[in-house]
């Protein structure tokens, strides 16, 4: 639930208790959007109204939560996906390094730059292909 779920919550909660000043505080409501940030606002919503057909007084946001399905939580990359992804990064940084470097010691523009000049990209790779730079294949 975002702050704005839990400021539509409020309005239902202000219809279901009228004149509870609770309804207006700020400081209730930034509570209540931590506590109930993981779930969907539509569990929430049901669960208020669960809440008020068996009771007619105020709830607390931990009764509210209860009610809610529990979400589960969402996977953690494993150490190895997560060094394959650094290493995959610096590979990637590896070759754009030594490919900008190929390119200014051809006296070419990097694609950026030459967009920057107005130029579009295929004009770009015409312009490669004219220079005859060879472009290092990325592996």
């Amino acid at each position: 639930m975002t702050r704005a779920d839990v400021d539509r919550l409020f309005q239902l909660l202000a219809i279901y208790r009228p004149g509870d000043a609770r309804a207006d505080n700020k400081q209730l409501r930034a509570a209540w959007a931590l506590v109930l940030e993981p779930y969907p606002p539509e569990a929430v919503r049901e669960a208020v109204a669960a809440w008020f057909r068996e009771r007619s007084w105020w709830p607390d946001v931990s009764d509210i939560a209860r009610r809610c399905p529990v979400q589960p939580e969402a996977p953690r990359p494993s150490a190895a996906v997560r060094g394959d992804a650094l290493r995959q990064r610096e590979a990637q940084r590896s070759w754009y390094l030594r490919h900008r470097e190929a390119l200014q010691k051809a006296g070419l523009p990097t694609v950026s730059a030459y967009l920057q000049q107005g130029g579009t990209y295929r004009d770009y790779y015409n312009l490669l292909e004219e220079s005859g730079f060879k472009e290092e294949p990325y592996e």
